[in-house]
């Protein structure tokens, strides 16, 4: 018999080994343990990054779980929330018309009943101030109205037209009451009367928008009440308004 080489000894050792059960080549098991030892803890590491509430459940608990929605304040949802429940949408407050507000200051109508006959101005005088040494002589009357309490208007004027004079006209209405004020403002300032004449208004006007104001409030008659207005707003005011735009100089 021709005796075998060791390169088919060592075949049939190995051949022999794989199929008698309880031998195991010792090379593949260390090469097997190598790959099970590093996807085990590749596997751990995973499961390192989710927490208990991040790992999947059951379909019964997925089922019977609710999300519950962020708390909001007075417990109402935002407006097209996706949460289910009922949402309160509180419309917004809608002003009252000039007509029918609590505040003689805020209607702009007379009362119903009054009339020119009970207007507290009879108008205001706007005009360049005499005393300019180059009147331009301009000059218009604003008259009350018979149905508004409050009126308004505005005009351009030229650069030259820049120091003013307003007159208020008061009513023997206005007089007759116990108590009033008047009041003359530009742009909000409050102005004074000359000392020389009473009720007589000069002032300087300035390139741009120029709010002229004459406010007027008086004390009700006698008798008299608004069922509308608070007790600290019992009586009549008026205004009359003059928005002046002066133009600039132009330069030649």
């Amino acid at each position: 018999m021709t005796p075998a080489s060791a390169t088919d000894t060592n075949e049939k050792r190995s051949v022999s080994a794989a199929a008698t059960p309880g031998v195991l080549d010792s090379t593949k098991f260390e090469d097997s343990s190598k790959e099970d030892s590093s996807q085990t803890v590749a596997d751990s590491s995973k499961a390192a990054q989710f927490s208990d509430a991040q790992q999947p459940t059951s379909s019964q608990s997925l089922s019977t779980s609710v999300m519950q929605p962020p708390q909001f304040a007075n417990g109402l949802l935002p407006s097209g929330s996706q949460y289910g429940g009922q949402i309160n949408i509180v419309p917004a407050a809608i002003p009252k018309p000039a007509f029918e507000r609590d505040s003689p200051f805020d209607r702009i109508f007379r009362d119903p009943g009054k009339g020119i006959e009970d207007a507290l101005l009879s108008g205001v005088t706007f005009m360049t101030c005499p005393r300019m040494p180059n009147d331009p002589k301009w000059k218009v009357t604003r008259y009350a109205s018979s149905t508004m309490t409050q009126t308004a208007a505005y005009i351009y004027l030229p650069s030259d037209h820049y120091y003013l004079r307003v007159i208020p006209h008061l009513t023997d209405e206005l007089r007759s009451r116990k108590k009033y004020k008047m009041v003359v403002c530009r742009n909000w300032e409050t102005l004074f009367p000359q000392q020389d004449i009473p009720d007589v208004y000069d002032f300087r006007i300035h390139p741009g928008e120029n709010n002229i104001i004459v406010d007027v409030v008086a004390e009700l008659k006698e008798g008299e009440s608004k069922p509308y207005a608070p007790p600290q707003l019992q009586l009549d005011f008026e205004r009359i308004q003059y928005i002046v735009m002066l133009r600039d100089v132009t330069p030649e």
